[in-house]
């Protein structure tokens, strides 16, 4: 017998009977206002590259619509997905509000370079991230969409803040996206342009 889903789970020891039915704690996760079990972390990485750097200047636009507008000279990256890959649309920012963040890291995914703010709309297959913040860094260094760091801006929980719960957002990434499950061994290199990977 079983009722228990993860909110239940992780909040309710009596719903459990002899049987639970987890769905979003697979991945570490837990409804936006559950508390998490302590062990339970989040698991799930998106990662893609940088695929283009241009620098705007201050008052330039970004995106359709002009949707995004430079305050200052900035650094503009392109990040090759976008909603056809199940990025959620409306998390971009636009005018003075505060869109999702990606985690930029060096091209070996090693080195942590900080937290940049997704901007404008976003495209099919393209997201536009401000990197002016972040040490210079070209094309193809490394892009978390989704990161597992907990303390991230791009945390699945920061974004589902902003584009609603978490099961819809995971639920929405494309099978055209390349998935990766990890044991305990962490891949050193992976050639693929856009990867999910659960360890």
């Amino acid at each position: 017998i079983h009722e228990a889903n993860t909110a239940a789970t992780v909040q309710w020891d009596w719903t459990h009977r002899n049987m639970v039915r987890v769905g979003l704690a697979w991945t570490g996760a837990v409804p936006y206002g559950v508390t998490p079990l302590q062990n339970i972390l989040p698991v799930l990485t998106w990662r893609t590259r940088l695929a283009h750097v241009r620098h705007v200047n201050a008052g330039e636009q970004v995106g359709y619509s002009g949707m995004w507008t430079a305050k200052r000279t900035s650094r503009i990256g392109i990040v090759p997905v976008g909603y056809s890959s199940g990025y959620p649309m409306d998390v971009g920012a636009e005018g003075n509000t505060t869109g999702a963040f990606v985690k930029v890291y060096d091209d070996q995914f090693k080195t942590p370079l900080g937290d940049a703010p997704v901007i404008g709309c976003i495209c099919m297959d393209q997201i536009a991230v401000d990197l002016t913040d972040i040490p210079q860094r070209g094309v193809g260094c490394g892009i978390e969409l989704i990161s597992a760091d907990p303390t991230s801006q791009a945390s699945l929980k920061q974004i589902a803040k902003i584009a609603g719960v978490p099961h819809a957002i995971l639920s929405r990434i494309s099978p055209k996206v390349h998935r990766t499950y990890l044991s305990s061994t962490i891949v050193e290199s992976d050639t693929t342009l856009e990867t999910l990977s659960v360890s």
